[in-house]
């Protein structure tokens, strides 16, 4: 058998880790004595080899077969040195089936990179700078803080900070007490009920002249606990104006407001008081405020808080909010108490036939007047009365109050002004 190849053919070799990859192809012809020839077609698949070398000497290849018909090879005595491969392959695709991956560049380029880095460098500054501000602010405001605790020390808080004793609870007092009522609404009130005591007087007294006893008069109105202090008025002057035609009407509705608007002042001490009877007891119980600036104001401070207080606990309805209603048959009494102290005063000068009429009237105006007594006792600010007139000339008054002004000495979570404001100026008439 005969080997022969093409006279032009390629092998192609591959060597990965150590391992051959190789294709080639040769033609086999072996001849016989019953001339048959036969064709072999070898060709090799790519294989991967591991090489084992041997060196033998090589035989030359006769070119006749001079033997039997059987695929045994002779060999010529001429030795010539060969090599001999032997190749324990595997199978492996050939190299037209190998397929080499493409590299793809999916990494980010050197520029963006460059520009992540500067931008977290300058946002890290940033930060940094930001912490550095706030650090320092806060450093300042607690030096300012402890400089400001030096040269004044935080006062304590308040008498009448209601909310301070109910701190431990959680629960904010002043959000329960009653609602205040708007200023312009008082004041209306207040104008309202002036005009009631004028028709009062203009429908129930005679302008003739009456047979009066002056000292009885003077005794009268003493017995009615006018403090001039604070009602302003002076009892003498009102005997005088109520004795003449020409000024009895002034002198009159002077008197008539004086003493009512005194019976619902919440600062004033009164045996005729017609606040709520609880209320009124107390603050006639009530020892006078010590001397001293800081007394006084503290004195005054834990009155209001008291008066709030009071007005919430005697409410019926707390959860309304609203105004204090009043006990009628406790009112009735009380108005009915301070109408006969009036009449002391006011009977002598009844116009005739009018006594039963003008003494009923006299008694609603008391109570209506009293129904403004407990708006203002239930109000957050703190009221007061003017009785005070302006109109003086040389030491000597020309004018009267026909109705008292109003004046607030804090606002609605009952915190003192630092200087009053006057809501109503007081109603004047000259005489």
């Amino acid at each position: 058998m005969a080997w022969t190849c093409p006279s032009t053919y390629t092998i192609t070799t591959g060597i990965s880790s150590g391992h051959i990859s190789t294709s080639w192809a040769c033609t086999a012809t072996t001849s016989s004595n019953q001339n048959t020839q036969t064709t072999s077609s070898i060709s090799s698949s790519s294989t991967t080899a591991s090489i084992t070398s041997t060196t033998k000497p090589s035989l030359p290849i006769s070119d006749s077969p001079s033997g039997p018909t059987s695929a045994s090879t002779e060999f010529s005595d001429t030795r010539t040195a060969y090599t001999t491969t032997e190749i324990s392959a595997t199978p492996i695709p050939t190299s037209s089936q190998i397929i080499t991956p493409i590299r793809q560049h999916t990494g980010i380029s050197t520029g963006a990179t460059a520009g992540i880095a500067v931008g977290c460098a300058a946002a890290g500054l940033v930060i940094g700078l930001l912490a550095s501000l706030l650090l320092l602010r806060r450093r300042k405001h607690r030096e300012i803080t402890h400089d400001v605790a030096i040269v004044a020390p935080k006062p304590s808080p308040l008498i009448h900070d209601i909310d301070s004793s109910s701190s431990g609870t959680g629960i904010q007092l002043s959000q329960y007490l009653l609602d205040g009522v708007p200023d312009q609404d008082i004041v209306s009130e207040l104008q309202a009920l002036g005009e009631l005591i004028c028709q009062h007087v203009e429908d129930n007294y005679t302008l003739q002249p009456v047979d009066a006893n002056i000292q009885v008069l003077l005794q009268s109105l003493q017995r009615l606990e006018l403090e001039s202090k604070t009602s302003g008025l002076d009892t003498e002057l009102m005997v005088s104006l109520s004795a003449r035609s020409n000024t009895r009407y002034i002198a009159l509705r002077c008197v008539i407001a004086a003493v009512i608007f005194a019976s619902i002042d919440f600062h004033s001490v009164s045996h005729y008081s017609m606040l709520p009877r609880p209320a009124a007891e107390i603050i006639l119980s009530m020892p006078a405020a010590e001397y001293g600036a800081n007394n006084t104001l503290a004195f005054s401070q834990a009155l209001s808080t008291w008066r709030r207080l009071s007005a919430f606990l005697l409410h019926s309805n707390r959860s309304q909010r609203t105004p204090l209603q009043m006990n009628q048959t406790t009112v009735a009494t009380q108005a009915q108490r301070l109408t006969t102290s009036l009449v002391d005063f006011l009977g002598v000068f009844v116009r005739p036939g009018r006594e039963s009429l003008q003494a009923d009237h006299l008694r609603e105006v008391i109570t209506e007047c009293a129904k403004f007594g407990y708006v203002l006792f239930s109000q957050p600010a703190e009221w007061k009365f003017n009785f005070e007139g302006t109109s003086m000339v040389n030491g000597n008054r020309h004018s009267v109050v026909v109705c008292p002004g109003l004046e607030k000495y804090s606002d609605h979570n009952g915190t003192p002004y630092t200087k009053l404001r006057r809501v109503a100026a007081p109603v004047e008439v000259a005489v």
